[in-house]
């Protein structure tokens, strides 16, 4: 979900990733795949197709950090942090 100008864009992605292990703390990731935009502008709503291309770098114990770029319909450049829970 994002905000701004008036504006709110809702985006599912589908992205495949390849994970390259290490024997460190950290480990590198990078993919990419398809994405679904809805793009509202008061009123106003348009649904885009779109691609995201990524790489991101996760530790051992869940943490992570994700860069994205999108082509087509997506937004230019995305960044997330996140954990992941594990059992």
């Amino acid at each position: 979900i994002g905000f701004g100008d008036d504006l709110t864009l809702l985006s599912a992605n589908m992205e495949f990733v390849y994970k390259f292990t290490t024997r460190r703390d950290w480990n590198i990731y990078a993919g990419g795949g398809p994405a679904l935009n809805v793009v509202m502008v008061n009123d106003n709503s348009d649904t885009d197709a779109g691609l995201n291309i990524l790489v991101g770098v996760e530790q051992r114990r869940g943490m992570f950090f994700e860069f994205k770029l999108g082509a087509i319909d997506s937004p230019d450049f995305k960044f997330g942090v996140g954990y992941t829970w594990r059992d």
